[in-house]
């Protein structure tokens, strides 16, 4: 903080142009009621904190306040009016700072509102409470910054805290999803056998209808022998006896191949059965596979 030298108003209030010398000790101002002391101090804290906002501090009948406060280190100008609201240390002007002080004149100056007490206010750290009172404190020893750093270092605890559980809770969902393309991948491996024994199947059902087209045909040729027997019973037809004990014997090859028929038709009927349950369980396993998609890569499985 910079040692103050003198202060200069300018249209301020009471003052029209007022200069204050500062003493290298403690300065006192002394003077009547409504004098304008309190404005002085008014000025230090305008140019100090931008305190307060408006043109309230501007003389009354006048357009600008101008306030000056000479450090050790520089010349620092505060200037108001309903066109111009600036800062100026020497030469160099400041524009557009809000409500807000410049840095450099932050750094200048070196002022808080802890170095302030005007006239109405309660008495200095008196009327404060416990809590804020130790902070005012921290604020001198530079603990305040420590109170900071743990605030800081709470909220981070939290914020990791967190994230833990939320991968926690992400680890349990992955480990869920993989268990259950473990046991789709067994079941794929169930399926692969049978899909081997659903292509047997076609191919047994493929032999099967070419066994039944014969089959019809031994039948129509059954038939024909039939009416045969009963033709040759007529004595016109004697001399064909041999023929006909041929066809007898053909007859009965024809009875033994349709026992072998009706066993065959029963072993379709089962394979039809299997290629059923089959495809019932390849249905499944694609919707299991389609719901499912690999936790790491967001890819579903390949198929086999």
């Amino acid at each position: 903080m910079s040692k103050i030298r003198r202060v200069q108003l300018q249209q301020f209030q009471k003052h029209t142009i007022k200069t204050i010398d500062f003493d290298e000790g403690v300065t006192s101002i002394v003077g009547r009621t409504g004098a304008g002391k309190s404005s002085i101090l008014r000025a230090i804290r305008w140019i100090s904190l931008n305190k307060p906002q408006g043109n309230v501090l501007t003389k009354k009948g006048r357009k600008t306040a101008i306030a000056r406060l000479r450090t050790e280190r520089a010349e620092i100008s505060r200037i108001k009016s309903d066109t111009v609201n600036s800062y100026r240390i020497g030469k160099e002007e400041y524009k557009s700072f809000g409500s807000k002080v410049p840095q450099d004149v932050e750094e200048l100056i070196g002022l808080e509102e802890i170095n302030f007490q005007q006239q109405h206010d309660p008495l200095f750290w008196i009327s404060l409470t416990p809590g804020q009172l130790l902070k005012e404190i921290n604020k001198i020893n530079d603990m305040e910054l420590m109170d900071i750093v743990l605030k800081r270092l709470k909220s981070r605890k939290r914020k990791s805290l967190s994230e833990i559980s939320i991968r926690k809770e992400s680890n349990d969902q992955l480990r869920q999803e993989i268990e259950s393309l473990d046991k789709a991948i067994e079941m794929e491996h169930r399926i692969l056998p049978i899909e081997d024994k659903l292509e047997q199947l076609q191919e047994t059902n493929a032999r099967l209808s070419a066994l039944e087209k014969s089959v019809n045909r031994v039948r129509t040729l059954h038939k024909d022998t039939e009416d045969l027997r009963q033709a040759i019973r007529r004595p016109e037809w004697g001399h064909l006896k041999g023929q006909i004990d041929e066809c007898v014997e053909v007859s009965q090859k024809i009875e033994s191949l349709d026992q072998k028929i009706s066993k065959i038709r029963e072993m379709r009927t089962k394979v039809q059965r299997n290629r059923m349950k089959a495809k019932s369980l390849r249905r499944k396993f694609n919707r299991k596979i389609r719901r499912s998609a690999c936790p790491i890569c967001g890819r579903p499985p390949e198929k086999k």
